[in-house]
């Protein structure tokens, strides 16, 4: 049996490292918080010297008095710890995730590599908790290799979706302002249903969303037009891109080199190249597109975010095939959905959802071409995919 009581250790300049293997069926919840989990089976205590530690130990903040561990086996070790090495709390800007890990650009431009405080994000909606472009705080102290993120600071903009085959929000990035629409005219084919779907995204998330068509000297000029002719009533900036001509349209250019923006599309559309005609010291890998599916490969495999001025920043993130829209139903898709939201409030009923419902001036604007068509469409074939509440 080991007991731990509660005492103040604060002159003590030394730490010594006690070992606890445990039972593999001894539930960790009996355990302290201040505990670190170390691997399977095995807790690592940070615990001050002292004489005598089979006899007595004494564990920083622990309240918990009496508490048994048995059977149990321990070693320690001292390791010498400056006692003038601070943790220093800072603020930092996630530009990259990789399992378990995030990578942090500090206030000295610097990168720094963390993880996450144990129990901040529990019990949450998130799939991610923490996503790239989001502003957190961390410590880190002088003889740490890795920094603990303890809390993220609120965001002003974000881009979600649901995640696939799970009730949960997937934050792809945060504190963005422009979201690029990256839409091949082939090869993948160009989908409207999969726009639509973040037109709304965006919506939800206060970004400004900027549509970008790639591959255009792949079909002519009429059909581009039919493409873009669904969207010419809205507030939407368009851009055309081929991979013919190195030239880059000079208004992208500025906007990209003045804010922060969030590349999404398909695999294969030509997020990747873009990028790469824009700012080639990016050199950024690109795949190619499957002559059966006439799919892309996904190059890129992670959200990063890259700095490509003092101001500017892209997000780049892995291709999708699907966009599940989080926490928007039957009910409340109207507010969100382009064109609807302006010419809804003309409608008779003010709980009119604009599919099946008399006297309905959307559909009244829809049948004079005031509203596209495929864009109507769009937004039938999303709300019929969605919950009623």
């Amino acid at each position: 049996m080991v007991r731990f009581v509660n005492e103040n250790y604060s002159s003590w300049p030394y730490y010594t490292y006690l070992i606890l293997v445990i039972k593999p069926n001894y539930h960790q919840s009996q355990l302290s918080a201040e505990m670190i989990p170390f691997q399977q089976g095995i807790v690592l205590l940070d615990l001050k010297e002292k004489t005598n530690t089979s006899q007595r130990l004494f564990l920083p903040n622990f309240s918990h008095r009496g508490l048994k561990i048995d059977p149990i086996t321990f070693a320690t070790g001292s390791h010498r710890y400056c006692k003038h090495s601070m943790v220093k709390k800072e603020l930092g800007t996630v530009i990259r995730r990789t399992k378990g890990f995030y990578y942090l650009r500090n206030q000295a431009n610097e990168t720094v590599e963390c993880k996450i405080k144990g129990l901040l994000f529990k019990n949450s909606r998130f799939d991610n908790q923490v996503a790239v472009g989001d502003i957190v705080v961390f410590q880190k102290s002088d003889n740490d290799n890795v920094g603990l993120i303890t809390k993220i600071e609120p965001r002003n903009s974000f881009l979600s979706r649901a995640r696939v085959g799970k009730e949960a929000e997937q934050v792809i990035a945060a504190n963005i302002d422009y979201l690029l629409i990256i839409a091949a005219t082939k090869h993948p084919a160009f989908r409207f249903n999969l726009i639509n779907r973040m037109l709304v995204a965006a919506s939800v998330g206060k970004i400004t969303p900027i549509l970008v068509i790639t591959k255009t000297d792949l079909i002519r000029k009429e059909e581009i037009d039919r493409l873009l002719a669904p969207f010419y009533g809205l507030e939407l900036e368009y851009f055309l891109s081929t991979t013919q001509k190195p030239e880059t349209d000079p208004k992208l250019s500025k906007i990209l080199k003045n804010g922060v923006s969030v590349l999404s599309g398909q695999s294969g559309a030509g997020k990747s190249s873009l990028l790469n005609k824009y700012f080639p010291s990016l050199s950024i890998k690109i795949g190619d597109v499957s002559a059966k599916t006439h799919k892309g490969s996904h190059t890129t495999t992670y959200t990063i975010s890259h700095q490509i001025a003092d101001n500017g920043f892209v997000i780049d993130t892995p291709g999708i095939r699907e966009f599940g829209l989080w926490n928007i139903t039957q009910t409340n898709l109207c507010e969100y959905y382009p064109m609807i939201q302006t010419y809804q409030q003309q409608c008779k009923h003010r709980n009119c959802r604009h599919v099946h419902e008399p006297h309905c001036a959307v559909k009244d604007d829809v049948a004079t071409k005031l509203i596209h068509p495929v864009l109507y469409d769009g937004y039938v074939s999303i709300f019929n995919s969605l919950p009623s509440h």
